[in-house]
């Protein structure tokens, strides 16, 4: 993969949740299940990520599904296949 200089720079939280399209809540919780690097505080409160850190790690998740599903993670699609509790069978007499 060439390298750019934008892969060297810092992102917020903030804009690699808009990037990702998921909220920041899903960043930090990517975070904490080992799919996103840890971010570099330059600050107490500022977190920030190295732009060529995430594109490695989620380089890595698309060569692994199965790895990122054993950790819990899952598409979307799989999560609203998930039967409503109401809809279960009935019991056979």
């Amino acid at each position: 993969m060439d390298r750019t200089p934008d892969d060297f720079q810092f992102i917020t939280a903030d804009d690699l949740a808009r990037k990702l399209g998921v909220t920041r809540q899903t960043v930090y919780r990517q975070v904490e299940l080992g799919v996103l690097p840890r971010p570099y505080y330059i600050a107490s409160r500022a977190a920030r990520w190295r732009v060529d850190e995430v594109l490695q790690a989620l380089e890595a998740r698309r060569l692994a599904p199965r790895e990122a599903l054993e950790r819990g993670i899952r598409p979307k699609a799989a999560r609203e296949r998930r039967r409503h509790p109401s809809s279960k069978p009935a019991a056979e007499t």
